[in-house]
Protein backbone atom coordinates (compact mmCIF):
# COMPACT_ATOMS: atom_id res chain seq x y z
CA UNK A 1 0.00 0.00 0.00
CA UNK A 2 1.91 3.30 -0.65
CA UNK A 3 1.12 6.58 1.33
CA UNK A 4 -1.24 7.41 -1.26
CA UNK A 5 -3.70 4.32 -0.01
CA UNK A 6 -3.51 5.51 3.20
CA UNK A 7 -6.99 7.55 4.86
CA UNK A 8 -6.44 10.41 7.17
CA UNK A 9 -7.51 10.49 10.25
CA UNK A 10 -8.71 13.69 12.46
CA UNK A 11 -10.98 14.68 14.74
CA UNK A 12 -13.76 17.30 15.42
CA UNK A 13 -13.73 16.81 19.19
CA UNK A 14 -16.40 14.21 19.13
CA UNK A 15 -16.12 12.03 15.96
CA UNK A 16 -13.27 10.77 14.37
CA UNK A 17 -13.36 12.05 10.68
CA UNK A 18 -11.50 9.29 8.06
CA UNK A 19 -10.59 10.89 4.30
CA UNK A 20 -9.96 8.53 1.17
CA UNK A 21 -9.84 10.22 -1.87
CA UNK A 22 -12.95 12.06 -2.45
CA UNK A 23 -15.03 10.01 0.54
CA UNK A 24 -15.62 11.27 3.54
CA UNK A 25 -16.37 8.84 6.66
CA UNK A 26 -17.71 10.70 10.37
CA UNK A 27 -16.96 7.74 12.91
CA UNK A 28 -18.16 7.78 16.19
CA UNK A 29 -15.71 7.50 19.12
CA UNK A 30 -17.04 4.27 19.72
CA UNK A 31 -15.89 2.77 16.66
CA UNK A 32 -12.90 4.24 15.86
CA UNK A 33 -10.48 1.74 16.95
CA UNK A 34 -12.32 -0.33 14.98
CA UNK A 35 -12.82 1.29 12.16
CA UNK A 36 -9.35 2.24 11.79
CA UNK A 37 -8.17 -1.22 11.35
CA UNK A 38 -9.96 -1.11 7.84
CA UNK A 39 -9.41 0.61 4.35
CA UNK A 40 -12.41 1.95 2.28
CA UNK A 41 -11.73 1.92 -1.67
CA UNK A 42 -13.92 4.60 -3.70
CA UNK A 43 -15.51 1.19 -5.24
CA UNK A 44 -17.24 0.59 -1.81
CA UNK A 45 -15.00 -2.16 -0.64
CA UNK A 46 -12.76 -2.62 2.13
CA UNK A 47 -9.62 -4.47 3.61
CA UNK A 48 -8.19 -5.11 7.03
CA UNK A 49 -4.87 -2.88 6.73
CA UNK A 50 -2.08 -5.39 8.09
CA UNK A 51 -0.21 -4.68 11.23
CA UNK A 52 2.81 -2.90 9.24
CA UNK A 53 0.46 -0.70 7.66
CA UNK A 54 -1.53 0.52 11.22
CA UNK A 55 1.80 1.39 12.87
CA UNK A 56 2.95 3.20 9.50
CA UNK A 57 -0.42 5.31 10.16
CA UNK A 58 0.25 5.74 13.76
CA UNK A 59 3.50 6.57 13.27
CA UNK A 60 2.35 9.56 10.88
CA UNK A 61 -0.27 10.83 13.50
CA UNK A 62 2.31 10.98 16.09
CA UNK A 63 5.34 11.68 14.73
CA UNK A 64 8.86 10.62 16.72
CA UNK A 65 10.17 13.81 18.61
CA UNK A 66 13.62 14.70 16.63
CA UNK A 67 16.57 14.82 18.97
CA UNK A 68 20.06 15.80 18.15
CA UNK A 69 22.83 15.04 20.41
CA UNK A 70 25.72 17.64 20.93
CA UNK A 71 29.26 16.94 22.00
CA UNK A 72 31.20 19.81 22.84
CA UNK A 73 34.71 20.42 23.49
CA UNK A 74 37.35 17.45 23.68
CA UNK A 75 35.68 15.48 26.22
CA UNK A 76 32.31 16.17 24.62
CA UNK A 77 33.82 14.81 21.00
CA UNK A 78 34.86 11.30 23.34
CA UNK A 79 31.70 11.18 24.95
CA UNK A 80 30.18 11.96 21.34
CA UNK A 81 32.36 8.94 19.88
CA UNK A 82 31.19 6.33 22.70
CA UNK A 83 27.48 7.39 22.28
CA UNK A 84 28.03 6.28 18.31
CA UNK A 85 30.37 3.72 18.80
CA UNK A 86 28.94 1.65 22.47
CA UNK A 87 25.37 3.36 22.11
CA UNK A 88 23.93 2.56 19.36
CA UNK A 89 23.07 5.93 18.59
CA UNK A 90 22.93 6.67 14.58
CA UNK A 91 26.40 9.23 13.47
CA UNK A 92 23.15 11.53 11.71
CA UNK A 93 21.75 13.22 14.74
CA UNK A 94 25.05 13.85 16.29
CA UNK A 95 26.66 17.17 16.10
CA UNK A 96 29.96 17.21 17.06
CA UNK A 97 31.53 21.01 17.87
CA UNK A 98 35.17 21.71 18.98
CA UNK A 99 37.69 24.46 18.54
CA UNK A 100 40.40 22.01 17.56
CA UNK A 101 40.45 20.62 14.25
CA UNK A 102 42.48 17.26 14.82
CA UNK A 103 39.92 16.02 17.30
CA UNK A 104 37.15 17.46 15.34
CA UNK A 105 38.64 15.67 11.99
CA UNK A 106 38.52 11.88 14.75
CA UNK A 107 35.01 12.45 15.21
CA UNK A 108 32.29 10.01 14.22
CA UNK A 109 29.29 12.15 13.94
CA UNK A 110 28.56 13.41 10.07
CA UNK A 111 27.74 16.53 11.59
CA UNK A 112 30.60 18.67 12.45
CA UNK A 113 31.73 22.31 13.84
CA UNK A 114 34.59 23.95 14.03
CA UNK A 115 34.42 27.01 16.01
CA UNK A 116 36.97 30.12 16.30
CA UNK A 117 39.07 29.05 13.02
CA UNK A 118 39.94 32.83 12.48
CA UNK A 119 40.98 33.29 16.23
CA UNK A 120 42.61 30.39 16.98
CA UNK A 121 43.61 28.45 13.90
CA UNK A 122 41.68 25.09 14.36
CA UNK A 123 44.24 24.50 17.32
CA UNK A 124 42.08 24.77 20.35
CA UNK A 125 42.03 27.50 22.92
CA UNK A 126 44.37 25.66 25.42
CA UNK A 127 42.34 25.70 28.17
CA UNK A 128 41.02 29.80 28.33
CA UNK A 129 37.39 30.25 28.82
CA UNK A 130 37.42 33.74 27.25
CA UNK A 131 38.41 32.23 23.99
CA UNK A 132 36.15 29.89 24.25
CA UNK A 133 33.63 32.15 24.36
CA UNK A 134 34.44 34.27 21.50
CA UNK A 135 35.19 31.42 19.39
CA UNK A 136 31.83 30.09 19.82
CA UNK A 137 29.94 33.70 19.59
CA UNK A 138 31.70 34.23 15.84
CA UNK A 139 30.62 30.71 15.16
CA UNK A 140 27.10 30.48 16.59
CA UNK A 141 25.12 30.34 13.61
CA UNK A 142 26.77 27.51 12.55
CA UNK A 143 25.57 25.25 15.46
CA UNK A 144 22.67 26.79 15.95
CA UNK A 145 21.67 25.65 12.52
CA UNK A 146 22.05 22.55 13.40
CA UNK A 147 20.00 22.59 16.95
CA UNK A 148 17.12 24.44 15.83
CA UNK A 149 15.80 21.85 13.60
CA UNK A 150 15.68 19.57 16.56
CA UNK A 151 12.25 18.95 18.96
CA UNK A 152 14.77 18.29 21.99
CA UNK A 153 18.83 18.27 22.26
CA UNK A 154 20.71 16.49 24.18
CA UNK A 155 24.53 18.28 25.12
CA UNK A 156 27.35 15.85 26.04
CA UNK A 157 30.38 17.87 27.79
CA UNK A 158 33.27 18.22 29.87
CA UNK A 159 33.89 20.21 31.92
CA UNK A 160 36.70 22.26 33.45
CA UNK A 161 38.64 23.21 29.65
CA UNK A 162 37.88 25.90 27.45
CA UNK A 163 36.03 24.76 24.82
CA UNK A 164 33.12 22.96 26.77
CA UNK A 165 32.81 24.74 29.51
CA UNK A 166 32.30 28.30 27.44
CA UNK A 167 30.73 26.65 24.71
CA UNK A 168 28.16 24.73 26.13
CA UNK A 169 26.11 26.97 28.33
CA UNK A 170 25.52 29.47 25.21
CA UNK A 171 24.40 26.26 23.23
CA UNK A 172 22.00 25.26 25.65
CA UNK A 173 20.89 29.09 26.07
CA UNK A 174 19.91 29.47 22.62
CA UNK A 175 18.15 26.09 22.10
CA UNK A 176 15.96 26.61 25.81
CA UNK A 177 14.73 30.08 23.93
CA UNK A 178 13.49 28.30 21.29
CA UNK A 179 10.58 26.92 23.69
CA UNK A 180 12.28 23.64 23.29
CA UNK A 181 13.58 20.65 26.19
CA UNK A 182 17.43 21.05 26.40
CA UNK A 183 19.23 18.35 28.68
CA UNK A 184 22.32 17.91 28.93
CA UNK A 185 25.31 15.32 30.48
CA UNK A 186 28.17 17.30 32.22
CA UNK A 187 31.35 14.90 33.46
CA UNK A 188 33.02 16.84 35.78
CA UNK A 189 36.79 16.81 36.63
CA UNK A 190 38.92 14.30 38.97
CA UNK A 191 39.37 15.80 42.41
CA UNK A 192 43.19 16.29 42.25
CA UNK A 193 42.63 18.42 39.35
CA UNK A 194 41.61 21.23 41.62
CA UNK A 195 41.92 24.18 39.01
CA UNK A 196 40.36 22.30 36.44
CA UNK A 197 37.55 21.50 39.32
CA UNK A 198 36.88 24.62 40.37
CA UNK A 199 35.91 26.02 36.83
CA UNK A 200 34.20 22.97 36.16
CA UNK A 201 31.68 23.90 38.88
CA UNK A 202 31.52 27.66 38.18
CA UNK A 203 30.67 25.93 34.12
CA UNK A 204 27.84 23.90 36.27
CA UNK A 205 26.28 27.11 37.66
CA UNK A 206 25.74 28.77 34.25
CA UNK A 207 25.09 25.39 32.44
CA UNK A 208 22.20 24.66 35.01
CA UNK A 209 20.63 27.84 34.26
CA UNK A 210 21.14 27.32 31.00
CA UNK A 211 19.48 24.07 30.51
CA UNK A 212 15.79 22.50 31.37
CA UNK A 213 17.90 19.08 33.63
CA UNK A 214 21.76 18.91 33.82
CA UNK A 215 22.68 15.08 34.21
CA UNK A 216 25.74 14.94 36.73
CA UNK A 217 28.23 12.87 35.65
CA UNK A 218 31.51 12.92 38.33
CA UNK A 219 34.61 11.35 37.53
CA UNK A 220 35.52 11.51 41.41
CA UNK A 221 32.45 9.41 42.23
CA UNK A 222 33.63 5.75 42.06
CA UNK A 223 34.49 3.17 44.62
CA UNK A 224 37.76 2.15 42.74
CA UNK A 225 40.95 4.77 43.22
CA UNK A 226 42.08 4.31 40.06
CA UNK A 227 41.84 7.26 37.42
CA UNK A 228 42.08 4.93 34.80
CA UNK A 229 38.95 2.85 36.46
CA UNK A 230 37.07 5.80 37.58
CA UNK A 231 37.38 7.88 33.78
CA UNK A 232 35.85 4.95 31.89
CA UNK A 233 33.30 4.12 34.52
CA UNK A 234 32.15 7.90 34.00
CA UNK A 235 32.21 7.54 30.32
CA UNK A 236 30.06 4.60 30.47
CA UNK A 237 27.78 6.40 33.12
CA UNK A 238 27.27 9.30 30.31
CA UNK A 239 27.02 6.94 27.41
CA UNK A 240 24.41 5.40 29.23
CA UNK A 241 22.37 7.76 30.09
CA UNK A 242 22.52 9.44 26.51
CA UNK A 243 21.13 6.45 24.99
CA UNK A 244 18.33 5.67 27.37
CA UNK A 245 17.26 9.20 27.19
CA UNK A 246 17.55 8.70 23.46
CA UNK A 247 15.58 5.86 22.62
CA UNK A 248 13.10 6.56 25.30
CA UNK A 249 12.26 9.67 24.00
CA UNK A 250 11.94 9.00 20.48
CA UNK A 251 10.12 5.51 20.81
CA UNK A 252 7.14 6.19 23.35
CA UNK A 253 3.96 7.86 22.64
CA UNK A 254 4.04 11.59 23.50
CA UNK A 255 2.45 11.36 27.00
CA UNK A 256 5.02 8.96 28.25
CA UNK A 257 7.80 11.81 26.82
CA UNK A 258 6.19 14.91 28.14
CA UNK A 259 5.94 13.26 31.56
CA UNK A 260 9.24 12.31 31.69
CA UNK A 261 10.83 15.69 30.55
CA UNK A 262 8.13 17.28 33.57
CA UNK A 263 10.18 15.27 35.66
CA UNK A 264 13.60 15.94 34.93
CA UNK A 265 12.75 19.85 34.60
CA UNK A 266 11.86 19.31 38.29
CA UNK A 267 14.90 21.14 39.21
CA UNK A 268 18.25 22.10 37.51
CA UNK A 269 20.56 19.39 37.78
CA UNK A 270 19.90 15.23 37.81
CA UNK A 271 21.88 12.27 39.11
CA UNK A 272 22.10 9.42 36.87
CA UNK A 273 22.34 5.56 37.90
CA UNK A 274 23.05 2.38 35.31
CA UNK A 275 22.99 -1.01 36.11
CA UNK A 276 23.33 -4.15 34.03
CA UNK A 277 20.55 -6.32 35.84
CA UNK A 278 21.74 -10.19 36.70
CA UNK A 279 18.92 -12.55 35.57
CA UNK A 280 18.30 -13.70 39.25
CA UNK A 281 17.35 -9.68 39.96
CA UNK A 282 14.47 -8.16 40.42
CA UNK A 283 14.04 -5.09 39.31
CA UNK A 284 13.84 -3.72 43.29
CA UNK A 285 16.90 -5.36 43.86
CA UNK A 286 18.76 -3.81 40.67
CA UNK A 287 17.46 -0.20 42.41
CA UNK A 288 19.14 -1.48 45.07
CA UNK A 289 22.37 -2.16 43.72
CA UNK A 290 22.80 0.84 41.19
CA UNK A 291 22.68 3.22 43.97
CA UNK A 292 25.74 1.49 45.39
CA UNK A 293 27.57 2.99 42.55
CA UNK A 294 26.81 6.79 41.94
CA UNK A 295 27.86 9.45 39.81
CA UNK A 296 27.61 12.56 42.17
CA UNK A 297 27.56 13.18 45.65
CA UNK A 298 23.89 14.45 45.29
CA UNK A 299 22.17 13.18 47.89
CA UNK A 300 19.14 10.62 47.52
CA UNK A 301 17.15 12.59 50.51
CA UNK A 302 17.12 15.80 48.05
CA UNK A 303 15.69 14.02 45.37
CA UNK A 304 11.92 15.37 43.84
CA UNK A 305 11.41 12.88 41.29
CA UNK A 306 12.60 9.35 39.48
CA UNK A 307 12.34 8.45 35.99
CA UNK A 308 13.26 4.89 35.47
CA UNK A 309 14.10 3.59 31.83
CA UNK A 310 14.51 0.34 31.61
CA UNK A 311 15.68 -1.67 28.41
CA UNK A 312 15.26 -5.31 27.93
CA UNK A 313 13.74 -8.05 25.57
CA UNK A 314 10.44 -7.43 28.05
CA UNK A 315 9.13 -4.18 29.27
CA UNK A 316 8.02 -3.71 32.64
CA UNK A 317 4.83 -4.31 34.29
CA UNK A 318 2.71 -2.69 36.10
CA UNK A 319 3.24 -4.69 39.14
CA UNK A 320 7.32 -3.97 39.28
CA UNK A 321 7.06 -0.53 38.23
CA UNK A 322 5.18 -0.17 41.55
CA UNK A 323 7.29 -2.25 43.70
CA UNK A 324 10.18 -0.05 42.00
CA UNK A 325 9.07 3.21 43.13
CA UNK A 326 8.21 1.81 46.80
CA UNK A 327 12.11 1.23 46.91
CA UNK A 328 12.64 4.85 45.81
CA UNK A 329 10.35 6.27 47.87
CA UNK A 330 11.73 4.13 50.91
CA UNK A 331 15.61 5.30 49.34
CA UNK A 332 14.95 8.77 49.48
CA UNK A 333 12.39 9.22 52.67
CA UNK A 334 9.98 11.14 50.58
CA UNK A 335 7.29 11.28 48.00
CA UNK A 336 8.30 11.47 44.58
CA UNK A 337 7.00 12.46 41.07
CA UNK A 338 7.47 9.01 39.26
CA UNK A 339 7.60 7.78 35.91
CA UNK A 340 9.06 4.49 34.06
CA UNK A 341 9.51 3.44 30.72
CA UNK A 342 10.26 0.36 28.54
CA UNK A 343 12.40 -0.08 25.50
CA UNK A 344 12.24 -3.50 24.15
CA UNK A 345 15.02 -4.89 22.70
CA UNK A 346 16.97 -8.15 22.04
CA UNK A 347 19.68 -7.12 24.83
CA UNK A 348 20.42 -7.86 28.13
CA UNK A 349 18.20 -6.20 30.61
CA UNK A 350 19.54 -2.50 32.22
CA UNK A 351 18.88 -0.09 34.29
CA UNK A 352 19.02 4.23 34.04
CA UNK A 353 17.54 5.45 37.04
CA UNK A 354 17.46 9.52 36.69
CA UNK A 355 16.62 11.23 40.18
CA UNK A 356 15.71 14.80 39.59
CA UNK A 357 14.44 18.14 41.37
CA UNK A 358 17.96 19.12 43.05
CA UNK A 359 18.81 22.82 42.91
CA UNK A 360 22.76 24.04 42.47
CA UNK A 361 23.35 26.13 45.90
CA UNK A 362 21.98 23.09 48.60
CA UNK A 363 22.89 20.46 46.58
CA UNK A 364 27.07 21.65 46.28
CA UNK A 365 27.38 23.32 49.22
CA UNK A 366 27.96 26.83 50.64
CA UNK A 367 31.03 27.71 48.80
CA UNK A 368 28.92 28.46 45.66
CA UNK A 369 29.24 32.08 46.26
CA UNK A 370 33.16 31.44 46.84
CA UNK A 371 33.52 30.13 43.14
CA UNK A 372 31.48 32.67 41.47
CA UNK A 373 33.75 35.24 43.00
CA UNK A 374 36.74 33.41 42.21
CA UNK A 375 35.58 32.51 38.31
CA UNK A 376 33.46 35.93 37.83
CA UNK A 377 37.02 37.20 36.46
CA UNK A 378 37.52 34.71 33.86
CA UNK A 379 34.07 35.35 32.31
CA UNK A 380 34.65 39.17 32.82
CA UNK A 381 32.05 40.38 35.16
CA UNK A 382 32.36 41.73 38.56
CA UNK A 383 33.72 39.93 41.45
CA UNK A 384 31.89 39.92 45.00
CA UNK A 385 33.85 40.82 48.23
CA UNK A 386 36.26 37.99 48.28
CA UNK A 387 37.73 38.55 51.80
CA UNK A 388 33.93 37.26 53.30
CA UNK A 389 34.28 34.51 56.19
CA UNK A 390 33.36 31.13 54.73
CA UNK A 391 31.40 28.65 56.89
CA UNK A 392 33.92 25.43 55.88
CA UNK A 393 37.58 24.50 56.57
CA UNK A 394 39.37 24.59 53.17
CA UNK A 395 39.73 20.70 53.08
CA UNK A 396 35.73 20.55 53.23
CA UNK A 397 35.74 22.51 49.30
CA UNK A 398 36.17 19.63 47.06
CA UNK A 399 33.39 17.29 48.50
CA UNK A 400 30.48 19.21 50.97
Amino acid sequence: MTKLDTPRRTTNGKSFILTYSWRVFVVPPLYAMAIERYIFYPSGGMRALSEEELSHIRSDQNPSPRISIVGIGGAGNKLLGNVIGNGGIGPEQCVAVNTDKGQLSRSLASNKVLLGEDIVDGKGVFGSVSVGRRALQLSAHRVTSFVGASDITIILVGFGGGTGTAAAPLVAQWARTQVKPVVAVVALPFTHERERRFIALRGLKKMADACDCTVVVDNAMSLDGSEGVNGRLADLTAVAAVRSLTEALSSLESNITKNILRILMLGPLSGVYTHHIRPEESLSTAILETVRTPSSNLSLSRAQGAVLLYTGPVPIGASQAARAYDTLSSLTGRTLSFVYASTVKASAPTLCLLLTGYDYESSLGSFVELLTDLYDVEYEQPTGNLEAPLPLQLYQLERP
